[in-house]
Protein backbone atom coordinates (compact mmCIF):
# COMPACT_ATOMS: atom_id res chain seq x y z
CA UNK A 1 0.00 0.00 0.00
CA UNK A 2 1.60 3.02 -0.92
CA UNK A 3 1.90 5.88 1.78
CA UNK A 4 -0.81 8.64 2.35
CA UNK A 5 0.04 11.78 0.07
CA UNK A 6 1.69 14.79 2.30
CA UNK A 7 -0.75 18.18 2.49
CA UNK A 8 1.84 19.74 4.69
CA UNK A 9 5.39 19.74 5.32
CA UNK A 10 7.57 20.56 8.19
CA UNK A 11 10.54 21.98 8.39
CA UNK A 12 13.07 21.68 10.93
CA UNK A 13 16.51 24.12 10.42
CA UNK A 14 17.88 22.52 13.63
CA UNK A 15 16.74 18.73 13.27
CA UNK A 16 15.78 18.23 9.63
CA UNK A 17 17.49 16.24 7.02
CA UNK A 18 16.61 16.56 3.63
CA UNK A 19 16.86 12.88 2.88
CA UNK A 20 13.32 12.96 4.93
CA UNK A 21 9.74 12.84 3.85
CA UNK A 22 9.02 16.11 5.30
CA UNK A 23 6.37 14.78 7.85
CA UNK A 24 5.75 16.31 11.60
CA UNK A 25 7.84 12.88 12.76
CA UNK A 26 10.49 13.37 9.62
CA UNK A 27 11.13 16.90 9.36
CA UNK A 28 12.93 18.74 5.90
CA UNK A 29 16.34 20.96 6.93
CA UNK A 30 15.89 23.41 4.40
CA UNK A 31 12.85 25.52 3.01
CA UNK A 32 14.00 24.88 -0.42
CA UNK A 33 14.00 21.07 -0.59
CA UNK A 34 10.42 21.82 1.10
CA UNK A 35 9.41 23.82 -2.24
CA UNK A 36 10.75 21.61 -4.29
CA UNK A 37 8.55 18.60 -3.06
CA UNK A 38 5.59 20.75 -2.86
CA UNK A 39 6.61 21.72 -6.67
CA UNK A 40 6.50 17.93 -7.28
CA UNK A 41 3.20 17.20 -5.41
CA UNK A 42 0.94 20.41 -5.65
CA UNK A 43 -1.57 18.78 -2.91
CA UNK A 44 0.54 20.22 -0.29
CA UNK A 45 -0.77 23.55 1.03
CA UNK A 46 1.10 24.30 4.33
CA UNK A 47 4.63 24.30 4.72
CA UNK A 48 5.86 24.56 8.59
CA UNK A 49 9.14 25.89 9.90
CA UNK A 50 10.49 26.24 12.77
CA UNK A 51 14.43 26.35 13.88
CA UNK A 52 17.49 28.31 12.66
CA UNK A 53 17.02 28.29 8.61
CA UNK A 54 19.70 29.85 6.40
CA UNK A 55 18.55 30.69 3.15
CA UNK A 56 21.78 30.55 0.19
CA UNK A 57 19.23 31.89 -2.16
CA UNK A 58 15.47 34.01 -2.90
CA UNK A 59 12.52 31.66 -2.10
CA UNK A 60 9.05 32.21 -3.66
CA UNK A 61 6.06 30.74 -2.00
CA UNK A 62 3.38 29.29 -4.30
CA UNK A 63 -0.25 30.37 -4.83
CA UNK A 64 -2.24 28.55 -3.06
CA UNK A 65 0.75 27.92 -0.03
CA UNK A 66 0.69 28.99 3.27
CA UNK A 67 4.30 29.17 5.02
CA UNK A 68 3.31 28.62 8.36
CA UNK A 69 6.65 29.88 11.23
CA UNK A 70 6.24 28.14 14.26
CA UNK A 71 8.27 27.98 17.75
CA UNK A 72 12.09 29.76 17.78
CA UNK A 73 12.78 30.36 14.17
CA UNK A 74 15.30 32.72 13.07
CA UNK A 75 15.76 33.20 9.18
CA UNK A 76 19.14 34.83 7.57
CA UNK A 77 20.30 35.01 4.14
CA UNK A 78 22.40 37.94 2.38
CA UNK A 79 22.14 40.05 -0.44
CA UNK A 80 19.03 39.28 -2.06
CA UNK A 81 18.14 36.35 -0.32
CA UNK A 82 14.28 36.22 0.66
CA UNK A 83 10.59 35.40 0.70
CA UNK A 84 8.56 36.27 -1.71
CA UNK A 85 4.69 35.14 -1.85
CA UNK A 86 3.24 35.18 -4.67
CA UNK A 87 -0.34 36.41 -5.17
CA UNK A 88 -2.14 33.84 -3.03
CA UNK A 89 0.32 32.35 -0.88
CA UNK A 90 -0.30 33.72 2.70
CA UNK A 91 2.14 33.92 5.83
CA UNK A 92 0.95 32.53 9.12
CA UNK A 93 3.38 33.08 12.26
Amino acid sequence: MAPAALTELWVDGAAGDDANDGSASAALKTLAKALELQEADPSVTTIHVKGDLALSAAVTIPSGVTLSISDDTTMTGSGKDGITLESGASLAC
